[in-house]
């Protein structure tokens, strides 16, 4: 297996990505969709979205152009329990908070959320997966999620995302992973990491300084992260 095939395994089974060649085929409109569905993957076109609330018995949603509309009608589905969400153009993510049973949740490019207030409510989640989230510069409100053992803050491919430290991260005890793909730190501190005692997985860009990464190797012997090795060799 490939370095890559193992970085993406470790988030397959994290909860923040999905193997997708198995999810459900994408359809453009809800035409033909059984109302008893259970799970569905929905590309809006125009207000192809409208009558999703309808789907009450839904518990895992892909979807993909969701504008203020389309996420609205989503968070009336009190039994979603995963959620993925891509190309988002809606701004207003509070009404997530109606979701009582929600565990996965993971977005793609939502560029014009602001801030990361509206995730402090959500108690019941134990993935959380945030991507190219361009106008965010703190993970504060996510020190509130105590039970969270999955966690991604990346940058897109091409664009970091710049937050100014780890330092709400110290508080998540329960978290077993996280990915920080692309994420520029103005502290450069991985300290914050130092006292999580299950993390296990650790994905990171080479942006922190080699005394960082050796103190947080020695700090936790079993926390896997593919740069640990690289400097330890150096002297």
């Amino acid at each position: 297996m490939t370095i890559a095939h193992e970085s993406h395994r470790e988030r397959i089974d994290a909860g923040i990505a999905f193997e997708w060649d198995r999810i459900p085929e994408r359809k453009f409109s809800l035409e033909n969709v059984d109302p008893a569905a259970t799970s569905l993957s929905l590309h809006r076109q125009r207000r192809s979205h409208r009558g999703v609330e309808k789907l009450q018995h839904l518990e895992v949603l892909w979807a993909y152009g969701v504008d203020q509309s389309f996420l609205d009608e989503i968070c009336t589905i009190p039994a979603l329990r995963i959620l993925y969400m891509e190309t988002v153009t809606a701004s207003d993510f509070t009404g997530l908070r109606s979701l009582p049973k929600l565990e996965r949740l993971v977005i793609n490019s939502a560029t014009r959320v602001g801030d990361l207030k509206w995730a402090a409510p959500l108690k019941s989640l134990q993935s959380l997966g945030l991507e190219n989230f361009k106008k965010v510069s703190s993970v504060e409100p996510l020190s509130a999620l105590h039970g969270l053992r999955a966690l991604g803050v990346e940058g897109s491919m091409w664009s970091p995302m710049r937050i100014g430290s780890l330092a709400p991260l110290s508080k998540l005890e329960k978290l077993e992973s996280l990915f920080l793909t692309n994420l520029k730190v103005s502290d450069r501190s991985l300290k914050p990491l130092q006292g999580l005692p299950r993390l296990r997985v650790l994905q990171c860009a080479d942006f922190y300084r080699a005394d960082e990464m050796r103190a947080l190797a020695r700090a936790n012997p079993r926390l896997r992260c593919d740069w640990f090795q690289k400097y330890a060799e150096q002297k």
